[in-house]
């Protein structure tokens, strides 16, 4: 018997292969244009995320150019932070900036960027470590610091000064971060500086007064020349007429007396509060030599300035009321023989010491002595408030932890700058950075930190 194989009937199975590879590949593209459009979505995102970071990065780069300008931008550093400004437009975006000084003051030109400059040595005498803050420091010459008891600095770098930097490790020193150490064999920095027109008066007499709200006995000193022959008439208390006052071959000594230097500037107040409120540069009336604000003291010769035992002391930085002489600067020491003046040539050691508690000072100006020593100490306020150049400055603790030297120096600024969302579902980008700003010709600027939030 013969059996025929039946074929089976196939019609209608491409049409199932078909659909089901549609079906599949349907639910491939659907995943696919689902994760184009998720893309799409973050790309837009993320692009306005970045013009929003990139606008406000513009307006930190503004701040910082508007800050090394203008001292008035960001001028105190009270809680509040000062708007810069609401109307930049960076990309078509809204950035409002504002700035917060941290620290440092719009110094004089004086002051520079610096607390220390130092050309043959640092010294600290046994005691709990002082203080250096504002200014950087830059430290050349011997270290002799006594072990144990570092110089701690704040808003200052330390730059070493050393002839080879091999191996460099600063000891002595500690630095707060961010702040840095770094070693340099650079020549010492300067500052720039001129020397006031050489007073030509020799000692004018002292003009005797009472201070009227204490009954107290006061001298009014006037500008000019003061040597070995007329040397100054201290009395139980001095008011020293804002101006200029060469010292030649004679002591500046205060033991026991109160002497106030000069009228304040503006911006400056008095931190020891021990003057009179009744004498001023216009007590002495027509008798007065008074010009500008503060008083520069000039060194030359032998002479020598010593605060001790409870006498009190507050120079004012210096103004003049014309081009004479760099501002800002209290006490500086004759270089070279010239102009009016001998060059200083003391055979022992220049001092601005001050005891502490009792005997205080506060000298607000630079102090500029390349040529000559310096010594303090510490009591309870800094004694040197404007910076100091010296050959060697020796710190005596006298009072712990408190600060030696406190200068203006480089301010340290927080700045922020946000960029307003460009639609309903944005938010705004927040740029911050910490800049330190030199008080140098060029207005030095370095950037701390720089972080988007």
């Amino acid at each position: 018997m013969i059996q025929r194989l039946q074929h089976r009937d196939e019609q209608g199975s491409a049409l199932l292969v078909a659909l089901a590879f549609l079906s599949l590949f349907g639910v491939f593209i659907a995943a696919i244009l689902s994760q184009v459009s998720t893309n799409m979505r973050l790309t837009g995102t993320t692009r306005a995320r970045a013009d929003r970071l990139m606008a406000a990065d513009g307006g930190l780069e503004y701040a910082v150019q508007k800050a090394r300008a203008e001292d008035s931008a960001c001028p105190g550093t009270d809680i509040d932070a000062h708007e810069l400004t609401s109307t930049l437009q960076i990309d078509g975006r809204d950035v409002t900036v504002y700035c917060r000084a941290l620290a440092g003051a719009a110094a004089s030109p004086a002051s520079q960027q610096w607390s220390v400059i130092t050309t043959a040595g640092l010294v600290t005498t046994p005691g709990a470590g002082p203080r250096i803050t504002g200014g950087d420091v830059w430290a050349g010459g011997a270290l002799n610091i006594t072990p144990g008891t570092p110089i701690a600095t704040t808003n200052a770098d330390v730059i070493r000064g050393q002839a080879t930097c091999a191996g460099f490790t600063l000891t002595g020193l500690t630095v707060a971060d961010p702040d840095t150490s770094s070693c340099s064999t650079a020549g010492t920095p300067d500052v720039p500086h001129v020397l006031p027109a050489a007073p030509t008066v020799v000692r004018d007499p002292s003009t005797p007064v009472t201070c009227a709200s204490t009954g107290a006995a006061w001298r009014i000193w006037h500008p000019g020349i003061y040597n070995a022959a007329a040397g100054p008439d201290i009395g139980p208390n001095v008011y020293m007429e804002s101006g200029v006052y060469y010292f030649e071959d004679t002591s500046f000594g205060i033991t026991s007396s109160t002497v106030i230097g000069g009228a304040p500037p503006l911006g400056e107040t008095s931190v020891l509060g021990a003057g009179c409120p009744t004498i001023n540069d216009t007590t002495a009336g027509a008798a007065s030599r008074a010009s500008g604000k503060g008083v520069t003291i000039v060194l030359g010769g032998t002479a020598r300035v010593s605060v001790t035992s409870t006498a009190k002391v507050e120079l004012y930085s210096r103004v003049p009321d014309t081009a004479d002489g760099t501002p800002g600067i209290s006490i500086i020491t004759v270089p070279t023989t010239g102009s009016g003046y001998r060059a200083w040539s003391a055979p022992a050691l220049t001092s601005l010491t001050s005891s502490p508690i009792t005997g205080r000072t506060a000298i607000h100006g630079l102090v500029y002595s390349p040529n000559a020593p310096v010594t303090i100490t510490t009591g309870a306020t800094a004694p040197l408030l404007g910076g100091v150049v010296a050959s060697t400055l020796t710190i005596v603790p006298g009072v712990p932890g408190q600060k030696a030297v406190q200068a203006s120096g480089r301010r340290t600024l927080l700045l922020t700058s946000i960029a307003a969302p460009a639609t309903a579902d944005e938010i705004a980008a927040v740029q911050t950075a910490v800049v330190k700003v030199a008080n140098d010709p060029t207005r030095t600027a370095s950037v701390r930190s720089w972080r988007a939030q």
